[in-house]
């Protein structure tokens, strides 16, 4: 298996674009479809979004094994509407099975058993190792420079990190690409507030944290007379995603000579650990920040308890002002959070946000497939700009809400001579921040169950993308700002990528993720300075009892393999 070493530019041929909504075409719908090639026998018949009717009904079996899936009544309705929708537009019958319990424990259970579908996906590197070896996948390769094309191409200089040394393919990453310039990661405050001390300039991380003392000052309890804090935490932020203001990259301390440290070790590791004790010993840190479960954590967020964030920036729109602007009679646009970033002075710039361009799990053709070269046609379908509508903005033209109101639910539309168009309504809404994303899963498209194949990247036409809440930025002032205020803050983190996660490592990274979790927090609730760094020689000793000197071994030669030196 060759890894991340070929980190080079494929040499793509112009390929085969099925339609205009393919990754090579427009995807305003200003241009009609053109007819699907493949080696199955087709009726000729082209429907709107340039797929070709087959003779015979594609049928195939999927095995989701994601794990954890636990439907509402909305989803399940929008699984049925899909399945139905298929059938009756594409004569494409996609029975999908899911999986209630754990994901790793589902998926050893299918090569245990020999019984999975069709196709097996949402599965780990290591599953797909697995069916690979055991002689249970399809090799895609036959299929990838004519039927697959356009996959191959989406997928661009990730297809020779999972192709083979000898040129099979059988991983088909699930999800691959990113948008460039969205931040994942931000930090945040209230834009009344910040407005209302001054709008002082904020650079530094000792900067964001005076200002959050401004605002304590000024407003030190929320309307219920409840204590305010500056910052609080939840189960998944954790050191690895909060060390980019310092610099660090998803919890390395990387030099110009791609030499790593990990950041318990590491001068912007302890800088950033100062800063958070700092913001404890004022008594000015959620007590609870560290036992906090994400629902805790938003309701302290809804309750305006919360002055600031570091972490995701859709949390405290989700948590904050969207709960506040549907609640209050009263609520005006300033009264929200607004995005922001910045970085410590002994920092060449913050790395804020990673991006990932392979994902973390696959699909594959199994042995059990009686037509996989149909079954990778219509993956190809899924990868062009129309398919990634269709299973991830859900069935155009909408459905009719199971509330039995009459009403229609829909985003997008279609139309006979294949040209589209983003449903106006849909887009204000979006844009308003009032679209019903529980109604929305009736659509059958926003589950993240159905889809093989599709890239978190914009489209070619550089607006559209399959989260609609994640396009029209320049019609939206305040992601604008965020985008402009976290310019320089992403960096491509798919180097960074272990794909070949053995068990000893895994348990290694276990018991490394155990150490900190144990310690860190006692770093950052120390009394003193002294007892802080008393604090940190323990976490560190903690750490290389897990074995991190080893791990970071592995982690070194792993990055510079992936950069190719």
């Amino acid at each position: 298996m060759k890894k991340m070493s070929r980190f080079v530019s494929l040499l793509l041929t112009a390929g085969l674009c099925l339609s205009s909504f393919s990754a090579c075409g427009a995807s305003n719908g200003s241009n009609a479809p053109q007819g699907d090639a493949s080696a199955n026998q087709g009726t000729g018949k082209v429907n709107a979004f340039g797929w070709e009717i087959p003779e015979k009904t594609l049928k195939f079996t999927v095995s989701h094994l994601g794990g954890n899936y636990a439907p509402d009544e909305n989803t399940k309705q929008g699984l049925k509407n899909m399945h139905d929708y298929l059938l009756k537009e594409f004569n494409v019958d996609m029975q999908v099975e899911m999986t209630s319990g754990d994901g790793a424990e589902a998926q050893n259970l299918a090569l245990a058993s020999g019984e999975y579908g069709d196709v097996v996906t949402a599965i780990s590197y290591a599953s797909a190792q697995k069916f690979r070896d055991q002689g249970r996948a399809v090799d895609l390769s036959p299929y990838m420079n004519d039927i697959a094309s356009n996959v191959k191409k989406v997928m661009g200089n990730v297809y020779g990190m999972v192709e083979e040394d000898d040129g099979s393919f059988y991983m088909l990453p699930r999800s691959v690409g990113a948008v460039e310039e969205l931040p994942d990661l931000c930090a945040a405050l209230r834009y009344d507030e910040y407005q209302e001390i001054g709008a002082p300039k904020i650079e530094t991380p000792e900067d964001y944290y005076n200002a959050i003392k401004q605002i304590l000052q000024l407003h030190p309890t929320n309307a219920l007379g409840e204590k305010r804090y500056a910052l609080s935490l939840y189960e998944e932020e954790y050191p690895e995603i909060l060390g980019g203001y310092w610099g660090l990259k998803q919890g390395w301390d990387i030099n110009d000579q791609n030499e790593m440290t990990y950041w318990a070790f590491s001068d912007a590791g302890y800088e950033m650990t100062q800063w958070f004790n700092q913001i404890y010993r004022d008594g000015n840190l959620d007590p609870d920040a560290f036992v906090n479960t994400f629902e805790d954590w938003g309701v302290k967020c809804a309750n305006e308890r919360l002055v600031g964030n570091v972490g995701y920036w859709w949390t405290v729109y989700n948590k904050g002002h969207e709960v506040w602007q549907k609640n209050n009679p009263d609520w005006n646009e300033n009264q929200r959070y607004f995005h922001l970033g910045f970085k410590s002075e002994n920092a060449k710039q913050a790395t804020i946000t990673g991006k990932n361009h392979l994902g973390y799990a696959y699909t594959m053709i199994t042995d059990k497939a009686k037509d996989p070269e149909g079954i990778m046609k219509f993956i190809n379908f899924m990868s062009t700009d129309v398919g990634m509508a269709l299973f991830n903005w859900g069935i155009p033209n909408g459905v009719e809400d199971m509330d039995g109101s009459g009403n229609i639910i829909k985003n997008w539309e279609i139309h006979e001579d294949g040209t589209w168009e983003f449903d106006p309504d849909a887009k204000q809404a979006f844009l308003d921040n009032t679209w019903d994303y529980s109604k929305e899963f009736q659509l059958g498209g926003s589950s993240s169950i159905l889809y093989l194949f599709r890239t978190c990247s914009r489209w070619d036409d550089g607006e559209f993308c399959i989260w609609p809440n994640q396009c029209w930025y320049e019609e939206n002032p305040w992601k604008q700002m965020m985008i402009e205020n976290l310019e320089g803050t992403i960096f491509d983190a798919t180097p960074l990528m272990v794909l070949d996660r053995t068990p000893e490592f895994s348990m290694m990274e276990n018991s490394i993720k155990d150490a900190w979790g144990q310690f860190w927090p006692v770093c950052v609730m120390s009394a003193s300075d002294a007892e802080l760094e008393s604090n940190w020689k323990a976490l560190q000793d903690a750490l290389k009892a897990a074995g991190i000197d080893a791990y970071t071994q592995i982690m070194q030669e792993n990055y510079l393999h992936n950069l190719g030196q």
